[in-house]
Parts: structure tokens; C-alpha cells; sequence
């Protein structure tokens, strides 16, 4: 009994390992020697000592949003939508986009589990994958989807700002569920 304990342990121990390995992956800027972000992350890694300044500084923008009144309306999404995030933490647009966005979503209370966050080099790859049909020219890269139909983005700034690009992309997903 004790044996199979030991060996549940360590298999369990070895999956949670390799589980964290898959994120969060850091990589050396050979520009500058900074570390960077690579592949998929979770959103907790921007509150570790590298990213959790420039992250925080920039998160809490709605709340002084002139535009928030937009997102009110579509605080109730369908769980068929999802968000495809790409960014470099490297990026001084992605430092000032991605959290604010990450605030934006928080704010309409978007789920976790329909959000996926990809970081990038500078030249737009990933270490372990591959994605090139995202045709990711820009970062950050915000990607809306209803189920696998991709129906907007927001690439590298907003067109208006945050919020109202969101709202009309959110909002005219809306509108396809009344049909």
C-alpha cells in the first residue's frame, strides 16, 4: 500500500512538473538581456517581479475610462467566446495594451477558461509550436472568437480605444446569438 502511495506521488508529482513546464517560459533577450516571456502563459505570471510593475501600472485603466460605459452592455457573454491574446513582454505597446485589456476583461467579468495568452520573440515565434497562420504582424494581437470562427481583432493599438473596439466586436457577437 505504501508503494503504490510513493508511486502515485511521483507520477502525480511528474505531471504537475511537466504540466508547469508548458507555461510560463522565460527566455534571455539577446538585444538586452532581459528576460523574456515565451509560449503560453498564465495570467499570474505577470504578477512575478519582472513583469508585475509595468503590468499593474497599466491594469487598472478602466478606471478612469472614458468609454467604460460601453462594455456595461455586454457584461453577459455566451461561453462560445473566446480570446486568443499575443504579445511580447518585450513590447512596449504589449506593456501598455495587454494589461489594460486583462482590466477590461476582469471588468466584464470574461472567464479565465476562454481566454488563452501566447507570448512571443521578436520576431513573432514561439519556441516549442508553431503560429504562423495567426499571421501575427503586430503585437500585442487581440483575437475574438465564437467557437473556432475568428469574428475581430485588435492589433497592436486600438482603433478608438480599448473598450469601444471590444464592444463592437462583443457586440455584434451578441447579435448573432439573437438570430
Amino acid at each position: 500500500m505504501i508503494k503504490l502511495l510513493v508511486i502515485t506521488g511521483i507520477i502525480f508529482f511528474s505531471i504537475q512538473l511537466t504540466y508547469a513546464q508548458d507555461y510560463n517560459q522565460k527566455l534571455i533577450n539577446n538585444q538586452n538581456g532581459e528576460e523574456i516571456l515565451i509560449g503560453l502563459c498564465t495570467r499570474s505570471v505577470f504578477q512575478e517581479k519582472n513583469y508585475k510593475e509595468w503590468y499593474d501600472e497599466e491594469y487598472r485603466y478602466y478606471i478612469w475610462s472614458k468609454n467604460i460605459h460601453l462594455l456595461d452592455s455586454i457584461k453577459a457573454k455566451p461561453d462560445s467566446l473566446t480570446i486568443l491574446v499575443v504579445l511580447g513582454s518585450w513590447c512596449e505597446d504589449s506593456r501598455k495594451q495587454f494589461p489594460r485589456f486583462m482590466g477590461l476583461l476582469d471588468y466584464i467579468g470574461f472567464k479565465d477558461k476562454n481566454l488563452k495568452i501566447i507570448c512571443v520573440d521578436r520576431t513573432k515565434k514561439v519556441i516549442i509550436g508553431n503560429i504562423d497562420s495567426l499571421k501575427i504582424t503586430l503585437v500585442p494581437t487581440f483575437i475574438f472568437y465564437h467557437g473556432k470562427q475568428e469574428i475581430g481583432r485588435i492589433v497592436e493599438s486600438p482603433v478608438e480605444s480599448l473598450e469601444a473596439d471590444m464592444y463592437k466586436i462583443i457586440r455584434w457577437r451578441k447579435d448573432i446569438d439573437r438570430k
